[in-house]
């Protein structure tokens, strides 16, 4: 038994060579395109992201503070932040240790430690001197979020 020849019809079914690599061609350039208008977005959701993951760990810290009566503190730099717990009036233990991904806080006239403490009060100091109501900026030099801590330890974005 033998096949039949091919009529026109069959033969011109799918695709050549050239027309898969002309849409290959348009596809990656249009996701070049994407990608380039995306990346400016993930970046500002990256400043977004740890300075929301900073917020929660002052509520969080304010909260396990009354909750447990165990004394938390918080120290800023530009890049990290550092939980610990007071084990005794002078010695402190690190918690946890937050790196921020994009984010980068301006520290210049803002408290850079603050102490929760049991009655319910933050202790907020930037070389030794108190302060009440700080507001810290973290910005990867476009894109800047602020964040609010006021004299009770509560946070909020702005």
């Amino acid at each position: 038994m033998t096949t039949p020849p091919f009529t026109p019809d069959q033969s011109q079914q799918g695709f050549t060579l050239v027309e898969l690599l002309i849409t290959i061609g348009v596809l990656s350039i249009l996701l070049g395109v994407a990608a380039m208008t995306l990346l400016p977005w993930l970046r500002a959701q990256q400043v977004r992201t740890d300075i929301s993951e900073l917020a929660a760990d002052f509520n969080l810290y304010r909260t396990k503070t009354l909750s447990e009566g165990q004394v938390y503190r918080i120290t800023l730099s530009t890049d990290r932040y550092v939980v610990e717990r007071q084990l005794t009036k002078t010695t402190w233990a690190t918690a946890e240790t937050y790196v921020f991904r994009r984010a980068r806080l301006n520290l210049s006239s803002v408290a850079t430690q603050y102490v929760f403490l049991t009655t319910g009060i933050l202790e907020a100091a930037q070389n030794n001197v108190m302060s009440s109501n700080t507001t810290v900026v973290g910005s990867d030099g476009k894109t800047s979020v602020a964040l609010r801590v006021t004299a009770l330890g509560f946070t909020r974005i702005l």
